[in-house]
C-alpha cells in the first residue's frame, strides 16, 4: 500500500519512497529512489543496490525522481548519477543479466550545459529516456544524442537538432524501441509526432494534433500518447488511433497510468476521483477487448515503463 510495489505472491518493497519510472529487465525490475539510490528487484523477491547518487540535474532530487532506462532483450539499464554542485554527471549503463550483477558495461561523463530543456517535451528530464540494440538515448542542452557504450571510439552522436536544419530546434526525440524511433515536432506549436527508422529523419508516419510526450511498445508497433486527460494509442504502422475503451463498466474512473505489456496488451490503471482506490484493466491490440484485473486498490499504482499523468 502507498510507496509499496508488490511483485508476484507476498513480494514486497516499502522500506524507501520510489521513484514513479521502473524499468523492466529479464528477471525483474529497475527503480530509483528518493535518495538517489538504483535498486534491481529480482522475481524471487531478492533487492540488490547496482547504483547511487541518481539524479536529474532538475530541482531537488525530491521533487524530481531519476529516470531509468532500460533494454529488456539484452538487460541492459542505464541512469544518469550526477555529483553534487556540478554541472556535469555520468550516464551508467549496467547488466542485469544472470551471472553479471555488479558488472558496470560502462560510463560516459555528460555536460547539461546548452539552450535546450529536456524536460519541455517529455515528463522526464535529461533522461536517459530509451536503452535499445546497445544504445543509450539521452538529453542534454545541446541536443538529444546516441551513445553505443563498450564500443571503440564510441563518442556520442547528436540526433537533433539535426545540424544545418534550423526547422529542427523545436524536435525532440521521445523515445526508440525495435528499431523504430519517435520525434515530437512542434512546428506551428500544435505538437506533432513523425515515427520513422532509427538512423533516419524521413518520417514513415505522421500522427498529428496536440499531442505530450510519448514511447513505444516493446516491438515498436503502437505509440502511446498524453492528449488532454487521454491516454491515447496510435498505430505506428497507419497513424490511426485505436485506444481501447479503457473506461467502459470502471464507473467514475480517470486514467492514472498506463503501459504496453510485453504479450502485446496496453495497461491502465483507473482511479476514483473521490474514493481514491484504482482499478487495472488490460485491454488487447489492435481489438480494443477490454478486461479488469485488479480491482479496489489503496495507495500508489506503478507500472513498469509507465507513462502518467
Amino acid at each position: 500500500m502507498g510507496d509499496t510495489i508488490y511483485v508476484g505472491d507476498g513480494v514486497s518493497v516499502t522500506e524507501k519512497r520510489l521513484a514513479d519510472r521502473m524499468a523492466v529487465v529479464p528477471d525483474g525490475v529497475v527503480y530509483a529512489t528518493e535518495t538517489g539510490e538504483i535498486v534491481l528487484l529480482t522475481q524471487d523477491g531478492t533487492q540488490r543496490q547496482i547504483g547511487d547518487h541518481a539524479d536529474t540535474h532538475q530541482g531537488p532530487i525530491s521533487e524530481r525522481f531519476p529516470d531509468v532506462a532500460s533494454d529488456p532483450d539484452t538487460g541492459w539499464v542505464a541512469w544518469m548519477e550526477e555529483p553534487g554542485g556540478q554541472d556535469y554527471g555520468d550516464m551508467v549503463v549496467y547488466d542485469t543479466t544472470e551471472g553479471a550483477y555488479g558488472e558496470e558495461v560502462d560510463r560516459l561523463r555528460v555536460g547539461f550545459s546548452g539552450d535546450r530543456e529536456c524536460g519541455t517535451a517529455r515528463t522526464t528530464s535529461y533522461g536517459p529516456f530509451a536503452v535499445d540494440d546497445g544504445a543509450v538515448y539521452y538529453c542534454t542542452g545541446e541536443g538529444d544524442f546516441v551513445w553505443r557504450p563498450a564500443q571503440t571510439a564510441a563518442d556520442p552522436e547528436r540526433i537533433l537538432p539535426v545540424e544545418g536544419d534550423p526547422t529542427t530546434s523545436d524536435d525532440y526525440l521521445l523515445d526508440v524501441r525495435a528499431g523504430r524511433q519517435v520525434v515530437l515536432r512542434y512546428g506551428d506549436g500544435r505538437p506533432s509526432a513523425e515515427i520513422m527508422p532509427v538512423g533516419t529523419m524521413r518520417p514513415a508516419t505522421v500522427i498529428r494534433g496536440d499531442l505530450y510526450d510519448g514511447f513505444l511498445s516493446h516491438d515498436g508497433r503502437y505509440l502511446g500518447t498524453l492528449r488532454d486527460l487521454r491516454m491515447e494509442v496510435y498505430d505506428t504502422m497507419t497513424g490511426e488511433r485505436i485506444t481501447p475503451d479503457y473506461e467502459a463498466g470502471q464507473g467514475p474512473r480517470f486514467a492514472l497510468a498506463m503501459t504496453f505489456t510485453d504479450d502485446g496488451e496496453v495497461a491502465y490503471a483507473l482511479q476514483h476521483p473521490s474514493k481514491g482506490d484504482a482499478n487495472i484493466v488490460t485491454c488487447s491490440l489492435p481489438g480494443g477487448d477490454c478486461e479488469s484485473r485488479v480491482s479496489d486498490l489503496r495507495g500508489g499504482v506503478f507500472f513498469a515503463n509507465q507513462r502518467h499523468q
